[in-house]
């Protein structure tokens, strides 16, 4: 996705991109790779059915891989005689997406 939006913004047919995980080498238009790149992430992540399919498969990982004690429905983890609390996932997808100073920080 983000290579398609990158490249459409060039004249030449084959612009110089190279990206290791989270980092990229480009050209000039990092102001606008920084942009669709922010725009891209947005699209991935703010998919409902993704977070939720996220957030399920991290507990799975956790229950199915550890001798961590898990409470799904108190959101809780016990490791190490502490207890942490686990975000909940169903508070974070009624949060706003952004903030206006995040929005302020992509855009500078």
């Amino acid at each position: 996705m983000l290579y398609e939006k990158f490249s459409s913004s060039f004249k030449e047919t084959n612009p110089q991109f190279f990206s290791v995980h989270d980092c990229f080498g480009t050209t000039t238009k990092v102001f606008v790779l920084k942009t669709m790149l922010a725009s891209v992430y947005t699209d991935i992540y703010s998919s409902d059915l993704y977070l939720y399919k996220f957030d399920k498969n991290i507990l799975d990982l956790i229950e199915n891989n550890s001798n961590y004690r898990l409470d799904r429905e108190k959101r809780t983890l016990e490791m190490d005689n502490h207890t942490y609390h686990i975000h909940d996932i169903v508070w974070v997808m009624n949060k706003k997406h952004a903030s206006p100073i995040t929005i302020k920080k992509i855009n500078s």
